[in-house]
C-alpha cells in the first residue's frame, strides 16, 4: 500500500512539473513594432491564445491576436493584445476592452477611410 501511494505522489508529481511547460508565459519583450506576422509569433515562442478579432478596411486588414501573459491577484488571466495591420505589428499591450475601436484607429492612422 505504501509503495503504491509513493507511485501516485512521484506521477502526480511528474505531471505537475511538465504541464508548467505548457503554461509557459509569452516573451513580449522580443517583439518589435513593423514584425511581420510570423516573425511576432516565432519571436513571442508561441502561437497566439486567441484571435480577438479581424476587421477589413479599404487600405488593408487589421488582426488581434491575444496572449496570456499573468495572473492577477484575483487569479483572473492578465492578456495582451497584438494589432496587425497588413500582417505587419502596429500595436500591443493590455487591451482597452474594444478591438474594434483599437482597429478603426489603426486603419484611419494607416491611411484607410
Amino acid at each position: 500500500m505504501k509503495n503504491h501511494l509513493k507511485l501516485a505522489l512521484i506521477l502526480l508529481t511528474c505531471m505537475v512539473i511538465s504541464s508548467c511547460a505548457a503554461l509557459r508565459l509569452p516573451q513580449l519583450d522580443k517583439l518589435a513594432i513593423g514584425m511581420d506576422k510570423n516573425s511576432a509569433i516565432t519571436a513571442i515562442g508561441k502561437k497566439p491564445d486567441a484571435v480577438v478579432g479581424a476587421k477589413q478596411y479599404p487600405g488593408g486588414n487589421v488582426e488581434v491576436l491575444q496572449y496570456v501573459t499573468g495572473v492577477n491577484a484575483n487569479g483572473r488571466p492578465e492578456v495582451s493584445w497584438l494589432f496587425f495591420y497588413n500582417d505587419k505589428l502596429v500595436q500591443f499591450g493590455r487591451p482597452t476592452g474594444n478591438w474594434q475601436y483599437d482597429a478603426d484607429a489603426i486603419a484611419q492612422n494607416n491611411g484607410s477611410k
